[in-house]
Protein backbone atom coordinates (compact mmCIF):
# COMPACT_ATOMS: atom_id res chain seq x y z
CA UNK A 1 0.00 0.00 0.00
CA UNK A 2 1.39 3.41 -0.59
CA UNK A 3 0.32 6.48 0.56
CA UNK A 4 2.02 10.23 0.38
CA UNK A 5 4.94 10.91 2.75
CA UNK A 6 3.79 13.29 5.42
CA UNK A 7 -0.20 12.35 5.52
CA UNK A 8 -1.55 12.35 8.61
CA UNK A 9 -3.45 9.46 7.52
CA UNK A 10 -0.31 7.06 8.19
CA UNK A 11 -0.40 6.49 11.83
CA UNK A 12 -4.26 5.87 11.35
CA UNK A 13 -3.23 2.99 9.02
CA UNK A 14 -0.38 2.18 12.16
CA UNK A 15 -3.66 1.85 14.95
CA UNK A 16 -5.23 0.32 11.94
CA UNK A 17 -2.46 -2.68 11.83
CA UNK A 18 -0.82 -1.99 8.72
CA UNK A 19 2.43 -1.97 9.67
CA UNK A 20 5.83 0.07 8.10
CA UNK A 21 6.85 -3.31 6.16
CA UNK A 22 3.41 -3.25 4.08
CA UNK A 23 3.16 0.73 3.63
CA UNK A 24 5.60 2.68 1.16
CA UNK A 25 5.84 6.49 1.65
CA UNK A 26 5.55 8.41 -2.08
CA UNK A 27 6.08 12.21 -2.80
CA UNK A 28 2.59 12.14 -4.34
CA UNK A 29 -0.40 10.91 -5.98
CA UNK A 30 1.19 10.93 -8.87
CA UNK A 31 3.79 8.32 -7.91
CA UNK A 32 1.37 6.00 -5.96
CA UNK A 33 -0.92 6.03 -9.04
CA UNK A 34 1.94 4.93 -11.01
CA UNK A 35 2.80 2.69 -8.78
CA UNK A 36 -0.53 1.09 -8.80
CA UNK A 37 -0.85 0.34 -12.57
CA UNK A 38 2.73 -0.97 -12.78
CA UNK A 39 1.99 -3.69 -9.77
CA UNK A 40 4.39 -2.24 -7.35
CA UNK A 41 1.34 -1.57 -4.87
CA UNK A 42 -1.87 -3.12 -4.36
CA UNK A 43 -3.87 -0.20 -3.03
CA UNK A 44 -3.12 3.48 -2.27
CA UNK A 45 -4.31 5.96 0.32
CA UNK A 46 -4.87 9.31 -1.05
CA UNK A 47 -7.53 12.33 -1.45
CA UNK A 48 -10.17 11.65 -3.61
CA UNK A 49 -9.53 14.99 -4.75
CA UNK A 50 -6.01 14.50 -5.54
CA UNK A 51 -6.80 11.39 -7.22
CA UNK A 52 -9.68 12.54 -8.78
CA UNK A 53 -7.45 15.66 -10.17
CA UNK A 54 -4.79 13.04 -11.79
CA UNK A 55 -7.42 10.59 -13.09
CA UNK A 56 -8.44 13.54 -15.39
CA UNK A 57 -5.04 14.86 -16.39
CA UNK A 58 -4.20 11.20 -17.33
CA UNK A 59 -7.30 9.83 -18.69
CA UNK A 60 -7.14 7.03 -20.26
CA UNK A 61 -4.06 5.60 -18.01
CA UNK A 62 -5.59 5.91 -14.85
CA UNK A 63 -9.31 5.21 -15.80
CA UNK A 64 -8.86 1.09 -14.02
CA UNK A 65 -8.05 2.87 -10.78
CA UNK A 66 -11.18 2.10 -8.32
CA UNK A 67 -12.17 4.67 -5.09
CA UNK A 68 -13.33 2.10 -2.68
CA UNK A 69 -15.81 3.50 0.29
CA UNK A 70 -16.35 4.25 2.77
CA UNK A 71 -12.90 6.52 3.03
CA UNK A 72 -10.79 5.22 5.78
CA UNK A 73 -11.14 8.37 8.00
CA UNK A 74 -12.97 11.56 7.15
CA UNK A 75 -11.66 14.95 8.30
CA UNK A 76 -13.24 18.21 8.63
CA UNK A 77 -11.48 21.61 7.80
CA UNK A 78 -12.16 24.66 9.43
CA UNK A 79 -11.38 28.59 8.03
CA UNK A 80 -11.43 30.15 11.96
CA UNK A 81 -11.35 33.89 12.72
CA UNK A 82 -10.48 34.95 16.30
CA UNK A 83 -13.20 36.16 18.54
CA UNK A 84 -12.39 39.75 18.52
CA UNK A 85 -12.83 39.91 14.50
CA UNK A 86 -15.87 37.37 14.57
CA UNK A 87 -17.15 40.42 17.00
CA UNK A 88 -15.72 43.36 15.11
CA UNK A 89 -17.04 42.05 11.70
CA UNK A 90 -19.82 39.37 12.20
CA UNK A 91 -21.49 39.83 8.46
CA UNK A 92 -17.88 39.33 6.83
CA UNK A 93 -17.07 36.47 8.15
CA UNK A 94 -20.35 34.83 7.80
CA UNK A 95 -19.86 36.19 4.14
CA UNK A 96 -16.26 34.41 3.88
CA UNK A 97 -18.05 31.02 4.97
CA UNK A 98 -20.94 31.41 3.02
CA UNK A 99 -18.92 32.30 0.37
CA UNK A 100 -16.65 29.31 0.55
CA UNK A 101 -18.96 26.63 0.93
CA UNK A 102 -20.52 28.06 -2.68
CA UNK A 103 -16.56 27.98 -4.15
CA UNK A 104 -16.07 24.66 -2.80
CA UNK A 105 -19.10 23.15 -5.38
CA UNK A 106 -18.62 25.20 -8.36
CA UNK A 107 -17.23 24.32 -11.42
CA UNK A 108 -14.57 27.08 -11.80
CA UNK A 109 -12.50 25.93 -8.37
CA UNK A 110 -13.20 21.92 -9.74
CA UNK A 111 -11.73 23.30 -12.99
CA UNK A 112 -8.77 25.08 -11.16
CA UNK A 113 -7.97 22.02 -8.92
CA UNK A 114 -7.40 19.79 -11.44
CA UNK A 115 -4.54 21.79 -12.65
CA UNK A 116 -2.91 20.56 -9.49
Amino acid sequence: MSVTLGYSIISELYKKGIYSDNLIETKGSLNSLNMLISGRVDAIVDLDTNIESQQQRSQPRFNDVIKIKPPIISKDYYLLFSYQFFKEHTETAMQIWTLMAQLRDSKEYLQILSRY
